[in-house]
This record gives structure tokens, C-alpha cells and sequence, in this order.
């Protein structure tokens, strides 16, 4: 069996690139052709292991406990010492940079002459110096599979590979019991990621201020934690949004939460390809994003959602949308229950199939 090595940084709940790297060795797992190793550098919840196909090896990187930019810091230091600390004394035969820094960084100054150097990329980042050197560079979204292969100008391959998602899973899980349930008479409006900065969460929530303000009642759950969550707490309480919005805080099982919603909102300034809004598709549950990389792949294949532009503005005036339009949210929904399967994990293992037969026989960099 070849050996096969993921990288990336952080195994955690409510982690969009977490979740997708535990669907992709899972499925690889089940193609019965390759030993995995699945290593995040820089933190691992022990709780998530389960979610693993048992036949997969997990063991963290740092040894010492996460603190906040770590990765940023340990991004400076010289690469071939990242790539050593990853993989100690083991040769791979195919190596996965699932995601961007470290794990890019690592895998584009591998050390392995024999192994096949496979960067992941899930948003556009500034790494245009590192995809030349990987043998094949693989963007998850149709518009960052474009500008990225505009940038190396056939100095490296560039496929788009959608993430794989487990339908049977996610609807399996959501049907466990939550901690509470929505109100019937509101309409939900529910997020779910890490709460940080780049997620938009906070001109978010300046939207939803500006519509109750004008008599609109409704409901927001937010699940997830992050370092934006005493900000985010700050703004609810200043502006008198406490029975309005709900902070559900990280879940081991999102879904019952999520399967309630109305809309799944992705404020997000930036994304490659939202988890979180394929599953709400998986779910049943329209989406509403800004108009970033893999929400036009996303709403077209579900013919479900709409997409706004990437300011309070088009946030402001999409919520308003879902709530001043329940027949064409309830379309959507019932539009859903057949559009959902272009998302299911068997037309997602025909592609990877084929992924990692282009992978096999793709051309080597000495």
C-alpha cells in the first residue's frame, strides 16, 4: 500500500478545513490502497478522532500547547525544519499540504525526492511562490482553479477537486437530540464556523441590527467559539440584540442546530469552498453568502440560496431578502430535497478516483 501523509493545522470543532481533511482520508481510507497518516500541526481535540476511519494514524506536530499566531510565527522559521518536524523519519509516497502556510510551506520544500508533492489549496492565498515547486496544485473552488493557474502559467498542473462530504453522516448526525429548539414563529438565520475576523461576523451582526431596528423579528444562532467571541458578545449587548441572537458555542455535532435553520448565512470575506454551506445544502437549509471563491459552484449546483455582494450592504439587503420572501425560502427548501444528492459522497468517490489516479501518474519534479 503507498503511504500517504495530510498536513494541516487544526483539528477542532467547527473547523470547515478540519472537517473536509477527516471526509477526504476517510474516503480514501475506503479505496483500501493506501496507509494514512493524518497530522495537524498545531492543535488536536482528541474528541475528534472517532470521526476517523480507525485505520488512520493521527499524531500532532507541536507538543507544546496552542497559543493564538502560532502558526504565523512558526511560518518563519527555515522550511526544511517545518518539513522535518512533520514527518520525523517516515517516507511517503504521496504528501498532502492540505492547506495554506505551514502545511503549504512544508510540502513545497519537502525533503522526500521520491515522494509526489500535492498542495490543497481551499482559498487564494499569497503562496504563488510555493505552487511551482509541488508537483500538482489542487484548488477546490472553479474561480480559484482559474486565477491560480493564471499566476503559474503551466509552471505547475491545476485541478479543481470539490471536497468530499458524507451525506449519510451529516444526516445521521442530525438527527440526534439538541440542547434546546428554535422558536417556530421567527424565522432562524444560523451560522457556523470558527468566530474570527475573516468571517465576517461582526458587519453580520450590524445588519441584523439595522433590520430589527426597523421591526423585523427573527432569530440568529451563531455556533462556534473563536477569538472574536468577546467582540461579537460586546456588540450583542451594546446593541440590545440579546433575544435576537443566540452564541451556541462549539459542538461536537453541529447539525441538529444547523438542520433548524431557515438560511445559513456566510458573511465571510473570504472562503475557497464553504463546508458549512454544502452542508446546509446536504440539510435542507438554503444558504446566503457573500460572493466569494466556490459560492457560485455551490448555489448553482443547488439551485437554492442566493449570492450578495461582499459588504453590509449586500448582508443588510440578502437577510432582508429570506425574510420578506417566506414562498421562495420554502422553494428553495423543497428544491433541496433533490438538488442535495449532486453533493453526496458517491459522486464524490468517482472524482477522487480520478484525482488520485492523476496523482499516480502525474510527472515528478526531481
Amino acid at each position: 500500500m503507498k503511504k500517504v501523509l495530510i498536513v494541516f493545522n487544526y483539528m477542532q470543532p467547527a473547523d470547515g478545513v478540519c472537517r473536509t481533511a477527516i471526509s477526504f482520508a476517510n474516503a480514501l481510507a475506503e479505496l483500501n490502497e493506501y496507509e494514512i497518516t493524518f497530522v495537524p500541526m498545531f492543535k488536536l481535540d482528541k474528541k475528534m478522532i472517532p470521526l476517523l476511519n480507525p485505520s488512520i494514524k493521527v499524531r500532532k506536530v507541536l507538543k507544546i500547547p496552542y497559543i493564538r499566531g502560532i502558526d504565523r510565527l512558526t511560518s518563519k522559521l527555515p522550511p526544511k525544519w517545518i518539513y522535518k518536524s512533520i514527518v520525523k523519519k517516515e517516507k511517503f509516497d504521496i504528501e498532502f499540504g492540505y492547506c495554506w502556510r505551514n502545511p503549504t510551506i512544508a510540502i513545497a520544500n519537502s525533503l522526500n525526492k521520491d515522494a509526489k508533492h500535492i498542495i490543497y489549496t481551499h482559498g487564494y492565498n499569497n503562496a504563488s511562490k510555493y505552487y511551482p515547486l509541488a508537483d500538482l496544485v489542487i484548488a477546490i473552488s472553479t474561480k480559484n482553479a482559474k486565477r491560480i493557474s493564471e499566476e503559474v502559467n503551466g509552471r505547475v498542473p491545476v485541478i479543481q477537486f470539490t471536497n468530499m462530504y458524507n451525506e449519510e453522516k451529516i444526516l445521521k448526525n442530525a438527527e440526534e437530540t439538541p440542547s434546546f429548539t428554535k422558536n417556530y414563529d421567527k424565522f432562524l438565520f444560523v451560522t457556523c464556523s470558527r468566530l474570527s475576523e475573516e468571517k465576517g461576523y461582526l458587519r453580520m451582526l450590524e445588519s441584523a441590527k439595522k433590520i430589527k431596528d426597523e421591526g423585523y423579528d427573527f432569530n440568529i444562532w451563531m455556533i462556534g467559539d473563536g477569538p472574536e467571541r468577546n467582540n461579537i458578545e460586546e456588540y450583542i449587548k451594546n446593541n440590545n440584540l440579546k433575544e435576537t441572537v443566540t452564541l451556541v458555542g462549539n459542538q461536537m455535532n453541529p447539525f441538529p442546530y444547523m438542520k433548524q435553520g431557515d438560511c445559513m448565512i456566510c458573511s465571510s470575506f473570504s472562503e475557497g469552498y464553504s463546508t458549512v454551506c454544502v452542508e446546509s445544502c446536504i440539510l435542507g437549509v438554503p444558504v446566503l453568502s457573500t460572493d466569494i471563491s466556490g459560492a457560485d459552484d455551490i448555489i448553482n449546483k443547488a439551485k437554492a440560496g442566493k449570492i450578495v455582494s461582499n459588504d453590509e450592504k449586500g448582508i443588510y439587503e440578502g437577510m432582508k431578502y429570506f425574510l420578506d420572501h417566506p414562498e421562495k425560502v420554502n422553494e428553495w427548501k423543497e428544491t433541496l430535497k433533490t438538488t442535495r444528492t449532486s453533493f453526496y459522497k458517491e459522486n464524490g468517490m468517482k472524482e477522487l478516483k480520478k484525482l488520485m489516479r492523476t496523482i499516480e501518474n502525474i510527472e515528478h519534479k526531481e
